[in-house]
């Protein structure tokens, strides 16, 4: 009862940048849940929200560490459904502090997880992601390579603002390498995805 009140309101805090009081509802979820087997998804998901809401008031090294250990919760208790989502949070928080060569495995890590199961909307968000590492450490190919994989699993999944994301950060790659016509091109076509919305 209570708990998964935590958890569905920790969340909302989270969702709606009212961090503090995420991080409240996240301690309260951890000491609730540490010790009991049962619910260790809980505390994994605790574990989770404290680290994404750390990340997002700028506390990076505090925020990995949580992360990290709310992966192996859910790679210790078999809960595979989350883990992919937290290894791009993991990979996020890498690439902000530099560590590039982390954020790199931690999203390879997830893009083969997501592959499997087949989570397009998740995947065009991750791959979004690792386009925009590979570009700012000017690997503009696998960018472009990765970016556009990412945009045909928002089209498949009919994921719009990522799409439109997606024709951005592409745009950004074509400007960088000053092929500015394709990049112009690339920018316009971010405006019909977002017209659908």
């Amino acid at each position: 009862g209570l708990v998964l009140a935590l958890v569905r309101r920790g969340n909302a805090h989270r969702v709606l940048g009212r961090y503090e009081e995420a991080i409240r509802d996240a301690d309260e979820m951890i000491g609730a849940t540490e010790g009991n087997d049962r619910l260790q998804w809980i505390y994994a998901d605790g574990l989770r929200l404290k680290g994404v809401s750390l990340f997002r008031q700028g506390n990076s090294l505090e925020a990995l560490d949580h992360l990290q250990r709310s992966y192996d919760v859910y790679a210790r208790e078999r809960d595979t459904a989350p883990m992919p989502q937290v290894l791009m949070e993991i990979g996020m928080v890498d690439q902000a502090i530099g560590s590039y060569p982390e954020a790199k495995a931690s999203y390879e890590k997830a893009i083969k997880i997501l592959r499997e199961n087949g989570n397009l909307s998740l995947q065009a968000t991750l791959l979004n992601n690792y386009g925009v590492l590979h570009q700012q450490l000017g690997e503009y190919e696998e960018a472009v390579s990765v970016l556009e994989e990412a945009l045909l699993c928002a089209q498949q999944s009919g994921y719009k603002r990522m799409e439109a994301l997606t024709l951005l950060s592409l745009g950004d790659v074509y400007s960088e390498v000053d092929d500015l016509e394709i990049a112009t091109q690339t920018y316009l076509q971010a405006s019909e995805p977002v017209e659908q919305l």
